[in-house]
């Protein structure tokens, strides 16, 4: 759970809410992998605290449980992703910052040996929320979400096969994840 706090930070829409808050529980981006893991960046983690605190403040804390709406999220995110310099107040990537924020928060070795190719992956893709201007109904950019949810989605994606929970919760996860439809219960 505290890869998803730290994931925060990175500000991308992991798909806690959009894809498995229904009855699969929060999604965090080590879940499924039995690979060994490691303490993200303490200094980090605790920034993100620091920032995720601040902007409840500012925004008001209305991403309790069962009242998440998408407008509202990207407003939180890009909340985030400003105080912690990975966004400029213009709404530009700081692709240092960024990349560096993927490094610190990466929970295992299989997790750092990709954080870099991650991090360039997301922010092309983020890009192109910026350059369609997409925007949420609160008119705060997505883009921050979008980074969230690519870099959760890429460190999900990265865990060695050979250390897949194989479980048939785990493996409609991956599924979903990687863009197919559920089954239906």
């Amino acid at each position: 759970m505290k890869f998803f706090l730290c994931i925060l930070v990175l500000s991308f829409a992991t798909m806690q809410e959009l894809v498995v808050a229904d009855k699969r529980g929060p999604f965090d981006a080590n879940m499924c992998c039995n690979a060994e893991k490691s303490e993200p960046d303490s200094a980090a983690h605790e920034a993100l605290k620091e920032a995720l605190g601040g902007c409840k403040k500012e925004l008001g804390s209305e991403m309790k449980e069962g009242k998440f709406h998408i407008g509202k999220y990207a407003c939180m995110m890009e909340c985030i992703s400003k105080k912690m310099n990975v966004i400029d107040a213009n709404g530009n990537i700081n692709e240092t910052e960024f990349t560096d924020s993927v490094k610190k928060f990466a929970s295992g070795d299989y997790q750092k040996a990709v954080a870099e190719d991650i991090a360039k992956k997301c922010i092309a893709g983020a890009k192109t929320a910026i350059d369609n201007g997409a925007k949420g109904d609160n008119e705060c950019s997505f883009t921050a979400m979008k980074m969230k949810y690519c870099v959760g989605k890429e460190m999900f994606n990265a865990c060695p096969a050979d250390k897949q929970d194989t479980s048939d919760q785990c493996v409609e996860l991956r599924k979903i994840t990687n863009g197919e439809k559920p089954k239906e219960e």
